[in-house]
């Protein structure tokens, strides 16, 4: 389900892991649409992916029912802004302890990359939980800065 208008995205998914495979499609196509660079276009892919896998799976008691998960995406001059929305349990991935990338395979924890994806891929982060709803914001610029590619 995703509504496109000028340089605009919004996608509303069920809070299923299938809707992966409906976020990668729309986010595809946006990109392509908007002329986003293509290591851009996986950067944004690679981050929504690992949030909405996280919303999905810790986010929601075994017994929420359906729930909708909201995805904003505009194309800026030089980023493309998103906005992801839930109604899940409050979580700040801002204040998530960063994952010890020294530590070897076999003593790191299960998780925390997909936030230091999100810390080193993009820009601009905020959060902020309001009316029982999470609402986290980032840019990923297009320029040819550090993280852009």
């Amino acid at each position: 389900m995703s509504e496109a208008k000028s340089a605009r995205l919004e996608l509303r998914l069920r809070n299923d892991l299938t809707e992966l495979d409906t976020l990668s499609e729309a986010l595809e196509e946006f990109c392509e649409a908007k002329a986003v660079p293509t290591g851009a276009a996986y950067h944004l892919n690679l981050v929504l992916d690992e949030l909405v896998t996280n919303i999905v799976s810790y986010g929601y008691e075994e017994d929420a029912g359906e729930r909708e998960i909201v995805i904003q995406l505009e194309r800026e001059a030089n980023a493309v802004a998103v906005v992801v929305e839930d109604d899940g349990v409050a979580f700040n991935p801002l204040s998530a302890k960063e994952p010890d990338l020294d530590a070897s395979v076999e003593e790191r924890p299960i998780g925390g990359l997909g936030l230091h994806f999100l810390r080193t891929l993009m820009d601009d982060l905020c959060y902020r939980r309001k009316d029982g709803r999470n609402r986290l914001g980032f840019r990923k610029p297009l320029t040819d800065q550090p993280n852009a590619a």
